[in-house]
């Protein structure tokens, strides 16, 4: 159970949860996804846990771990994200555009 001293610490660690879930429901979507705000968000929360007493803390844990492995997922889906579109545009690289192809005829040679 959180203590109301805890609250605010719980509110920000949802909005961090709540964050990486939408982000990995983005990217299953084929949605090229901003994690800026993430690291704004679990840096704030760092320094929330940081001030916290351990008797404070210790309650916390539990959750802050199912947190950090949530976000470690979605780098895991990043990463599959940015290699699946690196793979497109590399495919895309070896084959010519239709719109700037020009008909080669012998008397152009």
């Amino acid at each position: 159970m959180t203590s109301p001293s805890n609250e605010p610490i719980q509110q920000l660690i949802e909005k961090v949860a709540s964050f990486v879930e939408t982000a990995q429901r983005l990217i299953y979507q084929s949605k090229i996804v901003d994690v800026t705000a993430l690291e704004i968000k679990t840096a704030q929360l760092c320094e929330a846990l940081e001030k916290l007493p351990p008797n404070e803390s210790k309650p916390l844990v539990p959750t802050v771990e199912k947190l950090f492995k949530s976000i470690e997922q979605l780098e895991k889906d990043l990463d599959m994200q940015h290699d699946a579109v690196t793979e497109r545009l590399q495919f895309s690289d070896t084959h010519v555009n239709p719109l700037m192809a020009q008909e080669v005829t012998e008397e152009d040679e």
